[in-house]
């Protein structure tokens, strides 16, 4: 095969990939997107690790946050945001409603994240990263 030939194969190739995958967005992609105008602030981070699992609790506070669904998002963003910092096991994300009441049960959102599907003890796989409560 001549060498304009294999350039073109390759080009056609590289073309018909980008078309196929063009619009798909990873969910981590997505989240940051939905919650990307939405800035938090941690109010206190506690590091709960046990038997070798790191885990980490966080409480933030985010004003701009508003409906049900922009608080799973900014929760889930900070989720995120301590993974890529702390590489932990398991991050726990409380976003309570008031930035100077924090622990004292006014949580609005909880947001679980175990990248490895694991939950907080590393033995109960269920196949979900993810574990959100609302109140």
């Amino acid at each position: 095969m001549k060498e304009g030939m294999k350039a073109t194969i390759g080009i056609l190739t590289i073309a018909v990939f980008l078309t196929i995958f063009d619009g798909c967005e990873t969910e981590y992609e997505e989240i940051y997107r939905e919650a990307e105008n939405l800035n938090y602030t941690v109010l206190a981070e506690e590091d709960i690790s046990f038997n070798g699992r790191k885990r980490i609790s966080i409480y933030i506070y985010s004003p701009y946050a508003v409906t049900k669904t922009e608080k799973i998002n900014v929760s889930k963003k900070a989720a995120l945001d301590m993974h890529r910092k702390t590489l932990a096991d398991f991050i726990d994300i409380r976003l309570e409603s008031k930035n100077t009441n924090y622990g004292k049960g006014d949580v609005k959102v909880v947001v679980e994240y175990a990248p490895d599907f694991c939950g907080i003890s590393g033995n109960d796989c269920t196949g979900s990263q993810w574990e959100i409560k609302t109140y």
